[in-house]
């Protein structure tokens, strides 16, 4: 199965930008401890109990996203203001 995730909200700030969101599983409920990780980097952090995370990144940032039993997912941040990965 695939990790399902949903990057809720981004905010600017110059060149960086705090990423929030939460991760969901296929039938919508948060995953709490999923390791999202800036990819090449040590940069990352673990959802919260109701599955949520905040990331610092830049537009060239790829997001990794991995928790066992599900598949890892990447997304990119890009300039999007939300995006949902299946």
């Amino acid at each position: 199965m695939f990790l399902l995730c949903l990057i809720s909200s981004f905010a600017v700030f110059a060149q960086d930008k705090v990423v929030s969101g939460t991760v969901k599983d296929e039938t919508g409920s948060p995953i709490p401890g999923v390791s999202v990780l800036v990819k090449g980097t040590t940069t990352g952090t673990l959802t919260d109990a109701n599955g949520q995370f905040r990331i610092s990144t830049k537009d060239t940032d790829v997001l990794s996203f991995t928790f066992v039993g599900y598949s890892a997912s990447e997304i990119s941040v890009g300039v999007r203001p939300t995006s949902k990965c299946l």
